[in-house]
């Protein structure tokens, strides 16, 4: 199984990082896991605080000691992300709902990938994950768990606010 999920809540004010009540969802989300008897092979993160902290937090959930890998491909910068100073400047401009749609929608966009050639990378990654039986865990951002999710299925043409995956959100792979 290759799962998907978005960060626990994060703090609105400085460095972002988990809320106390995203601290225990997390726990709580590792906790449900263990009890489902879902386990990891691998454990992969985006290495923005937020996403780390996710990862520790499940990890303790789930009373394992599997090691934590970081992918720039889930955030700092991204997968969609090649100019971040550039990127910055329109995600100042718009929205995450409508950075989204533009990616979506193969708009050019400063500082931004087109979405085939940004998500190939982790699409070719998850389908070897899948080749050799892996079960992954992948801990990212919303702004690109969304656009994957519609590269990967082509089903997902466009997106409301309501549709942007939440916290401990997630998406599921079957292999």
């Amino acid at each position: 199984m290759i799962l998907l999920i978005r960060h626990a809540e994060k703090s609105l004010t400085g460095k972002q990082n988990l809320t106390s009540k995203g601290i225990d969802d997390a726990l709580n989300y590792g906790k449900k896991l263990k009890q489902q008897g879902v386990y990891f092979d691998e454990i992969i993160s985006s290495p923005v605080k937020r996403c780390m902290q996710t990862a520790e937090k499940i990890i303790e959930g789930l009373e394992s000691r599997i090691n934590i890998q970081k992918s720039h491909l889930l955030g700092e910068p991204g997968m969609f992300i090649i100019n971040d100073k550039k990127a910055a400047k329109v995600f100042d401009k718009f929205t995450v709902c409508e950075v989204i749609n533009m990616i979506l929608k193969k708009k050019e966009l400063l500082g931004f990938l087109q979405i085939n050639e940004a998500c190939k990378p982790m699409i070719d990654e998850i389908q070897i994950k899948i080749a050799l039986n892996k079960s992954v865990l992948y801990i990212s951002h919303d702004v690109i768990i969304m656009p994957f999710i519609a590269a990967y299925t082509s089903k997902i043409r466009t997106i409301k606010e309501t549709d942007i995956i939440g916290y401990l959100g997630e998406y599921i792979i079957k292999n």
